[in-house]
């Protein structure tokens, strides 16, 4: 690649990351989800609602704990609402671990967030802090109000979790938890892996949580951009 290909090359790789600041992510539903470039990385910023698969196959709905449990011992994708109530629908679904590990939950051109993906996302904003998971935040659903709230652009909403008992987060802070892909995740899911924000009387914080297959989080996709390169012109000496 010459010089003038390369810095052409450059320009249309900027300008992508431009475009893609208000970018979206459409979902077998047509559903569209706002997303937004921080760093090196595309996330959504809005949980998914999608009821079906990317095959079209449609995931199950658990109406209540009795049947989330049911599905989650059958080992069977399903989806719930916001505790068990279709008002809250506009938060996003709460999904269990077999339909976030399903083969074909994830869009062409996405990713299931890894460890890494978190991890990346935190350090873009700071390190595992109180002050980053105030960047992390949304400007309205958290108890305390602070200047620096959603800086990045990420949006966490707190819309809570579903614990491993099959009842939503009863806690006297709020919270939100999203599914993650790790390692450590034993095959079933016996140490299915999330990434927390909390917003406890004790501060704010960020955390990878472990818990079981009956469990529930919500869902953002992302994905890896190419950065520029850089320009190495070689100068003449003299």
């Amino acid at each position: 690649m010459n010089s003038i290909e390369k810095i052409i090359c450059n320009f249309l790789i900027a300008m992508l990351f431009c475009f893609t600041l208000n970018a979206q992510l459409t979902d077998k539903e047509s559903n569209t989800y706002k997303t937004k470039v921080i760093q090196n990385q595309e996330w959504m910023i809005e949980n998914l609602k999608s009821t079906k698969l990317n095959n079209g196959k449609k995931i199950a709905l658990a109406k209540n704990s009795d049947e989330w449990m049911s599905y989650c011992e059958k080992k069977l994708p399903c989806y719930c609402y916001y505790n068990f109530d279709e008002k809250y629908k506009n938060y996003g679904l709460v999904y269990n671990y077999f339909a976030a590990h399903h083969k074909d939950i994830v869009p062409k051109g996405w990713e299931m967030p890894t460890t890494d993906h978190w991890s990346d996302l935190v350090f873009n904003n700071g390190k595992f802090d109180e002050a980053t998971a105030i960047k992390l935040k949304d400007k309205t659903t958290w108890m305390k109000r602070v200047e620096h709230y959603n800086q990045s652009g990420f949006s966490s909403r707190a819309y809570g979790h579903l614990k491993l008992c099959g009842n939503f987060t009863d806690n006297d802070y709020k919270n939100v938890s999203y599914w993650r892909i790790d390692t450590e995740d034993e095959e079933g899911g016996a140490n299915a892996c999330s990434f927390s924000i909390n917003d406890k009387t004790t501060g704010n914080t960020i955390a990878f949580s472990y818990s079981g297959n009956t469990a529930g989080s919500y869902i953002r996709f992302c994905k890896t951009l190419e950065e520029p390169e850089e320009d190495e012109e070689e100068t003449d000496k003299d």
